[in-house]
This record gives structure tokens, C-alpha cells and sequence, in this order.
């Protein structure tokens, strides 16, 4: 895991989802990395807890399939 990741980890300890409580589980980008998004910035980052970070895998997999190479 990359330092700026571990960093935003301790510093975001819960899921950042709207309204969910739970103890996050995934640092994961806002926007994927195939997209563009950026690797190391903080604003690119969002806690996440399993389910959440389950929902948008899955979204980012299927916005993949139909995405422009």
C-alpha cells in the first residue's frame, strides 16, 4: 500500500458512503485509475467499508466493459 494511502487510511478510519457507520475497510479512488484518476491524490481517495467498496467495484467493472480503449 502506498504511504499517501496508509496516511488517508488513519486519518478516515469510517466509511465515507452518506450515512454509513461502519469501520471502512478500503481505500479506494473516486475516480479508477483507468479513468484517470489520480494514484496519489488525497481528493481522489474515499474510505470505504466492504459492501460499499463491493458496489462500486462492480460499477467501475461494468462502466470498463463498455468503456472506449
Amino acid at each position: 500500500m502506498a504511504a499517501s494511502m496508509a496516511a488517508y487510511r488513519a486519518a478516515h478510519p469510517y466509511c465515507e458512503a452518506p450515512g454509513c457507520p461502519k469501520v471502512m475497510a478500503q481505500v479506494d479512488h473516486i475516480v479508477p485509475l483507468a479513468e484517470g484518476g489520480d494514484r496519489y491524490d488525497w481528493d481522489n481517495y474515499q474510505s470505504l467499508c466492504q459492501p460499499h467498496h463491493d458496489r462500486k467495484t462492480t460499477a467501475d467493472a461494468q462502466r470498463g466493459k463498455t468503456r472506449a480503449r
